[in-house]
């Protein structure tokens, strides 16, 4: 194993008396800290080659007050220190036990040219933060880095007043910064913090809305964003201030957003990794501030499911290129937690009224979340939701004309088609259905299907012979249909 030592001052000193060539020296410590961020990319028998002091030297080496080290010198150690916590234990435990994240951040608060040396030290607080849970109640309690964080992104919006657009370095800088307060937040107590979440959300409000330099700079910063709200759904007045009344253009924003990413993925099949870490956490915002506030609800809910008319009839929930249709087809995206999320957030749009769900999306699609929920037998879930007086007549209006041509599996108007028992005779429809019951019987005992029924939950009930699908058939009406103020 090589070790690599960096002379201290006293150090310095001594050599310099006893070798009098001309020796850059901090050449010498770049090269040398050149050498150790590139045997630490590798975890193996690094816990047994690090020791405190090293790190506590790193520490000093990074330290902006300190004049000793050159600017290229300080660069290089904050990347040995970010490999060093990515990849050992003994690092991180250290880190836990010493100031290394209150020197950090003390950096951070310091922070004013918002270059790729600044952001270096946004992503030293994101790893400790990140790998050491410990180290986040530290963030909020001892170093109120909500507030100070909060700060630093008021500080860049400040800056913008007089520009055209945002500078890619600091929207870069911005994306990191949020990256940040994702995990500083996550140990955050919502209704304790209720005060720092609102100044923090006031400042996200005009972050998200400053002139980028490009889509890739906003793309990036709303992104992060999103990951941030994620961990603020539990109370209202903090995304109240993000997502206010009589003004949709943020939630416009994170549907767009949504929107463009959906689009991407059309020609980009099979990226299920890209749909799970872009959609999962944008179709979680966009459900919990509709659950959070009517008015975001009804704004979303008339712009994804307007109301049905006999065009919409002609064609699958799932066709076309609408916001509707885009959210549809997630139902039965292979990744479930997406294909969960999305149907849940429908059905939220929807006021968790079933009649609804299945008139909107038909019940082919709705048929997995009421089935988890236990509402195959209609109903409503056990949200409770703001009532609203407009709406109703003209959302059932185009959709009673057809209402009676509707197939209720795919929720679309078929054409007619002629009966395939057409010219058999009863002793032949008998001979085709018990040949149909047997066929279904020996895929059941082959395990390739397992047929059910609704249990008295509302849930489906594996059977255990194809003659039990018979009982139960006599199914009262549900009260689905009844009047929704929406």
């Amino acid at each position: 194993m090589i070790r690599i030592k960096l002379v201290t001052g006293d150090d310095e000193k001594a050599s310099a008396e006893d070798n009098k060539d001309d020796v850059d020296n901090s050449l010498l410590k770049l090269k040398a800290l050149t050498a150790c961020r590139i045997l630490s990319r590798d975890s193996t028998d690094l816990n047994e080659s690090i020791e405190n002091d090293h790190v506590d030297l790193m520490a000093q080496v990074i330290d902006s007050s300190s004049l000793r080290w050159s600017t290229e010198v300080k660069f290089e150690g904050k990347k040995v220190l970010s490999n060093c916590i990515q990849q050992s234990e003994t690092v991180r435990a250290y880190c836990v036990q010493s100031d290394l994240l209150s020197k950090v951040f003390h950096l951070i608060t310091s922070h004013k040219a918002y270059d790729e040396f600044e952001r270096f030290d946004l992503r030293l607080m994101f790893l400790l933060t990140a790998k050491c849970e410990e180290l986040r109640t530290v963030a909020n309690q001892k170093l109120r880095a909500i507030e100070g964080l909060t700060t630093c992104l008021q500080n860049i919006t400040r800056l913008q007043k007089d520009r055209k657009t945002v500078p890619s370095d600091e929207a870069v800088y911005m994306g990191e910064l949020l990256k940040l307060l994702f995990n500083v937040t996550l140990a955050v107590d919502q209704a304790d913090d209720k005060d720092k979440l609102v100044r923090l959300c006031t400042a996200l409000d005009h972050a998200i809305n400053l002139p980028f330099h490009s889509d890739a700079d906003q793309q990036n910063v709303i992104t992060n964003m999103i990951g941030l709200l994620t961990n603020m759904l539990d109370t209202k007045d903090p995304t109240l201030v993000i997502f206010p009344p009589n003004n949709t253009n943020n939630i416009d924003k994170l549907l767009n957003f949504l929107m463009k990413i959906l689009e991407s993925m059309d020609s980009n099949d099979g990226n299920l990794l890209g749909l799970k870490q872009e959609i999962s956490p944008v179709l979680m915002v966009l459900w919990g501030v509709s659950k959070l506030h009517p008015h975001v609800r009804k704004y979303l809910k008339s712009v994804i499911l307007p109301p049905l008319t006999t065009e919409d009839l002609k064609r699958k929930p799932e066709e076309g290129g609408s916001p509707k249709a885009r959210l549809v087809k997630l139902f039965t995206n292979a990744d479930t937690q997406i294909s969960m999320m999305a149907a849940e957030f429908i059905f939220v749009l929807c006021k968790h009224n079933v009649g609804k769900m299945v008139k909107q999306t038909g019940y082919g699609h709705a048929a997995g979340l009421l089935a988890r929920r236990g509402l195959m037998m209609g109903g409503r879930g056990d949200e409770e939701f703001s009532s609203d007086s407009e709406g109703e007549q003209e959302e059932e209006e185009g959709y009673k004309k057809e209402a009676h041509k509707v197939n209720p599996i795919t929720n679309v108007v078929e054409e007619e088609r002629p009966s395939p028992f057409e010219g058999m005779s009863d002793e032949q429809k008998e001979y085709e259905a018990m040949k149909m019951v047997n066929m279904i019987n020996d895929l059941m005992k082959t395990g390739i299907i397992k047929p059910a029924t609704v249990g008295p939950d509302g849930k489906p009930v594996e059977v255990e012979h194809v003659l039990q699908l018979q009982e139960g058939l006599n199914i009262p009406p549900t009260s689905d249909d009844q009047s929704d103020s929406d």
